[in-house]
């Protein structure tokens, strides 16, 4: 069904309420509260809740209702995550190497370009890189997890370094995997992802010793 224009502004906002930390952690979620907010009916909103409750921003507690998710994940989650990210991105590059799909790399350099050209990184620049990166996959749902997984990446605190950290070391894997790609060297793409995940769990172990 096609979304109005209404029900895109109330996702987009209660979206930016949860990734600005406006709704923290455990915010109850009161869909007439919104719908006033917003001046709209309730069914656009349980709508738009449901939907972000897929994507994992909310979740439903017996007793309470919807509720914010965590937006925090412990080191083992993070390790966890990195290293199912490298088996489904190394799983994607051998259908992009089998299938000879193509993926935008004209888009790709346009945004490590734009980014570069930034004072600072920021999480939507990061997510849209991996967005572009698995556009040419069939698989929904594969495509679904590793937003998901990405996403979630950036909910990590690491102790001595910040969240720059991690938007700075996927520009390297995305600059790194540009190069490959065009050499249609899907081994070292790879490589890449692996080196990518051993570097951002280092970090977080070395820091945690």
């Amino acid at each position: 069904m096609r979304k109005s224009k209404s029900q895109d502004y109330a996702y987009h906002m209660i979206k930016h309420n949860i990734e600005s930390g406006k709704w923290p952690d455990e915010f109850h979620l009161i869909e007439q509260d919104i719908a006033d907010q917003l001046k709209m009916s309730r069914t656009p909103i349980r709508e738009v809740i449901l939907r972000l409750e897929i994507e994992g921003f909310v979740k439903r507690v017996a007793n309470k209702g919807v509720v914010v998710c965590q937006h925090t994940i412990s080191a083992k989650e993070f390790i966890e995550r990195t290293q199912l990210l490298e088996l489904l991105c190394s799983q994607y590059i051998y259908q992009l190497q089998i299938k000879e799909y193509t993926i935008s790399q004209d888009m790709l350099e346009s945004q490590l370009s734009y980014i570069t050209a930034q004072e600072e990184e920021s999480k939507e620049q990061y997510l849209s890189l991996w967005d572009t990166l698995i556009g040419p996959l069939e698989n929904s749902v594969m495509k679904q997890i590793i937003m998901e997984i990405v996403r979630k990446m950036t909910f990590v605190e690491f102790p001595h370094a910040s969240l720059d950290f991690l938007y700075e070391e996927t520009i390297k894997l995305f600059n790194g995997i540009l190069i490959a790609f065009s050499q249609k060297n899907y081994e070292k793409a790879r490589k890449l992802v692996r080196v990518y995940v051993n570097r951002l769990n280092l970090e977080l172990i070395d820091q945690q010793i």
